[in-house]
């Protein structure tokens, strides 16, 4: 019998990486300062990066997953 693919653990690391990159930027924001922009912005670009990931490898179970526990249309909404 496969493995059933657990949306949900991925749904957590999704948020969890959406909450890091909302910190950053309003850390950014709060305490602004030019000459660490950069990075900053290259500590965005990796959370996007790797959140990216993540959805990339949701969407590959779900397209094998013949029985999804949500319909499928809103687990790609929710990734």
């Amino acid at each position: 019998m496969a493995r059933k693919t657990d949306y949900f653990e991925g749904f957590i690391k999704l948020a969890e990486y959406s909450y890091n990159a909302a910190k950053l930027l309003d850390d950014t924001l709060r305490d602004f300062n030019k000459d660490s922009l950069q990075k900053t912005m290259k500590l965005m670009h990796e959370i996007e990066h790797t959140a990216d990931l993540e959805g990339h490898e949701i969407t590959k179970k779900l397209l094998k997953e013949f029985i999804t526990p949500i319909e499928r249309e809103d687990i790609m909404l929710l990734i």
